[in-house]
């Protein structure tokens, strides 16, 4: 009888212990590969994590993205310079019980209130410096002439939110696959899009003949 009552405590213990070298095996996995990095991507759609390798690009793994999830083209830009951002900021040490491989770094693209507050910010900014630049020179103090010589970065931060929030505000009603000889290509359609334009920057963008501009917005149509 004792051996019986013991055996599910040993059953239970061994599973214990299988989990817990399960888990050491993965921790071990992530310590060998040091030049890997995890991001953790916040979209409309959900969390995902995206590798960084030491030999890679931000721009090219940002596209690569985008093309896999079937977001905006145009939003691997912006993802990609928030990953160049985190890059350059040193990594927090943790002092963990035991180790583990690093702890994703996050990129928020589906934080639409944040975006939101981020673009008044901005916008703020961007009506002092309007402001400033109406006074006279001299009376401009130090700070002010860096507010100034900012301008140009500020309001490129501004305009690229600005698409990103828009694009958060009104996700795809359709989206239309598009094979090219560089592979498979997405368009997204938005309530408010003109199916023309729509095709016309997709063939700039992947230096398509303008004859296909008018034939792929009609089969666009079509399909809406």
């Amino acid at each position: 009888e004792q051996l019986v009552t013991q055996q599910p405590e040993r059953v239970a213990t061994e599973n214990e212990g299988r989990e817990t070298l399960k888990q050491l095996d993965a921790d071990l996995e992530l310590l060998s590969k040091p030049d890997v990095l995890a991001f953790e991507i916040q979209t409309a759609w959900g969390t995902h994590i995206l590798e960084y390798h030491c030999n890679d690009t931000c721009r090219d793994i940002a596209k690569q993205f985008c093309r896999e999830r079937r977001l905006d083209d145009r939003l691997s830009g912006d993802l990609a310079d928030r990953m160049e951002e985190k890059l350059k900021q040193p990594l927090a040490l943790a002092q963990p019980k035991r180790p583990h491989g690093p702890k994703p770094k996050v990129v928020d693209l589906g934080d639409k209130n944040a975006v939101k507050r981020r673009v008044r910010a901005l916008q703020k900014k961007l009506r002092e410096m309007e402001r400033l630049k109406n006074l006279p020179d001299s009376e401009l103090d130090t700070l002010q002439r860096e507010k100034l010589a900012n301008e140009g970065e500020v309001r490129r931060t501004c305009e690229s939110l600005e698409r990103e929030l828009n694009l958060l505000e009104r996700l795809p009603r359709m989206v239309f696959d598009v094979e090219t000889d560089t592979g498979l290509r997405f368009i997204e359609f938005r309530d408010g899009d003109s199916c023309l334009e729509l095709s016309r920057v997709f063939c700039s963008q992947h230096a398509l003949d303008d004859e296909l501009i008018g034939p792929l917005a009609e089969h666009m149509k079509e399909k809406l």
